[in-house]
């Protein structure tokens, strides 16, 4: 027997109410999702893009960060020599030979505060620096005769390899085989451990100039960089490698060697000799530039003396040499400045008088100089 089902009509009643509410619940339920979707997304692009903004900041702060380094760095140079926080006066024992006129009255700045120049006396009758060398000649008593130094910055050694003469890079990286490029060369004089000064200096006049040679032809002694090498004796002697450099305004005089580091001898024995390392200045010239080079001897290079310090030290010297008694004068007065960044102005409108600087090698000269330091310190 077969069971049909009719429906009553209750039932399409009921069936017929349920969809009626049903349905908008599941229309309504479709939009709000569509709405949240379509909000997911506008929120997912927005995060997108501020992803791609905080990427374009984080870059723009890691920049500045590196920038602020550098500044930091900068500022770190502008320390004064000694803990001083203007340029410090340095004066001598009057009872040393050497110091008399060879140092009085130096105006000294350090834009590297982790060295300050060495004034240490090494040997009994020493009294000359270790990191950069006299300039002077011997008379006919053979009494040596100061020009006397009366300016003197100590720079970064790491902008030697920027600023210095090509070939003097070259040299000094080939005698001690270190990388010539800025990163590496400070890099390899750490891991090698030499020791690296670098300084520009305004050297004058010998002091009583009746005393000046009339041939103008000076020598330039590296007696106090030697010394430290030996125990305090009298008397050491050695080959020092050595040479001058991109020269303006000075021409050879047959000993010292242009242009490469040559063995030169240099010999104390209560007084320095041989009367070698020698240069003319050229006539007529109130203002003169080179470079110098000096490299610390190994224990071959030895002649006399008991060699106990035979750690590498290397001495680069930029040189401004004033050969005019009315312009050290004039530029006396600006060394005593208190701002390093005034000094270089004032220097640099010298160069610009065609009152006191009638040559224009000689304007050139000194506007060089200036420029060198600029770019050395980064002041302006």
């Amino acid at each position: 027997m077969k069971l049909a089902f009719k429906p009553h009509v209750s039932h399409v009643l009921i069936v017929s109410i349920s969809i009626l509410f049903v349905s908008p619940v599941f229309t309504t339920q479709s939009c709000v999702a569509n709405g949240v979707s379509e909000k997911l997304e506008a929120l997912k692009t927005k995060l997108t893009g501020l992803r791609s903004s905080l990427v374009v900041l984080k870059n723009k702060l890691v920049l500045l960060s590196q920038r602020l380094i550098g500044v930091k760095e900068r500022l770190s140079w502008l320390t004064y020599s000694m803990g001083a926080k203007f340029p410090t006066k340095i004066d001598w024992p009057r009872s040393i030979i050497f110091d008399r006129a060879g140092f009085g009255g130096d105006y000294q700045w350090t834009f590297d505060d982790s060295k300050n120049l060495n004034v240490k006396v090494y040997n009994v009758t020493v009294n000359l620096f270790g990191e950069v060398p006299a300039i002077g000649y011997y008379n006919e008593g053979n009494e040596y005769n100061f020009r006397m130094r009366k300016f003197l910055v100590a720079m970064l050694s790491e902008m030697v390899v920027a600023l210095a003469p090509r070939g003097l890079v070259r040299e000094i990286t080939s005698q001690l085989s270190i990388r010539s490029n800025k990163a590496d060369f400070s890099s390899d004089l750490q891991s090698k451990s030499i020791n690296f000064y670098f300084h520009a200096t305004a050297t004058g006049v010998v002091e009583n100039q009746k005393a000046d040679p009339i041939d103008k032809t000076y020598n330039m002694l590296f007696h106090g960089f030697l010394a430290p090498v030996f125990d305090v004796i009298k008397t050491f002697q050695s080959d020092v490698l050595m040479g001058v450099f991109q020269r303006d305004g000075v021409t050879n005089s047959g000993s010292i060697a242009f242009d490469n580091l040559t063995k030169q001898d240099v010999h104390f024995h209560e007084a320095d000799s041989p009367d070698n390392a020698k240069f003319k200045v050229d006539d007529g010239r109130k203002v003169s530039t080179f470079w110098s080079a000096a490299i610390s001897p190994d224990a071959g290079d030895v002649k006399q003396g008991t060699a106990k310090h035979l750690e590498k030290r290397v001495i680069v010297t930029y040189h401004l040499l004033i050969n005019d008694k009315d312009l050290e004068a004039k530029l006396i007065k600006i060394f005593a400045e208190k701002s390093f960044g005034a000094l270089l102005r004032r220097t640099s409108e010298v160069a610009k008088d065609t009152t006191a600087l009638p040559n224009e090698k000689d304007r050139a000269a000194l506007a060089g100089f200036v420029a060198t330091l600029r770019k050395a310190t980064l002041v302006k």
